[in-house]
């Protein structure tokens, strides 16, 4: 997957397409308190789901760029299990809503193998 990251790709297009190491979910919500109808607490566990190699295309739509991706690799590993730590963060979702955290997956920089055998972000 890592030889795969960040490479690039013809497709008959004017841009290039590239490739980006991924997961099915990069953003779950963190220390939230589910509830049903009633009130009543319920279990709620989310998952990042697994890693994937994510192709990217840049298309022309109306005078703009318009970003498709898909899967082009799937695989049967868990991020959470094969991301190093430090690719994980808390943070609110937005200005308008501090207190509603949500954790966060980063691919956007550049990859390694990990001494502990996990992908690793390399920090600038």
């Amino acid at each position: 997957m890592l030889i795969l990251h960040e490479t690039t790709f013809e497709y008959g297009a004017l841009k290039q397409g590239y490739c980006k190491v991924s997961c099915e979910k990069t953003s779950i919500s963190h220390n939230q308190r589910f509830v049903d109808k009633d009130g009543n607490p319920v279990e709620h566990k989310e998952s990042f789901g697994n890693l994937q190699v994510s192709g990217h295309v840049i298309l022309e739509k109306d005078g703009k760029d318009l970003t498709v991706c898909y899967p082009l690799m799937t695989t049967d590993l868990s991020a959470e299990d094969w991301c190093d730590d430090d690719m994980f963060i808390v943070e609110p979702i937005s200005e308008d809503h501090p207190n509603y955290l949500h954790r966060k997956i980063i691919f956007d920089m550049p990859l390694y193998f990990a001494d502990n055998g996990k992908i690793g972000v390399l920090h600038a």
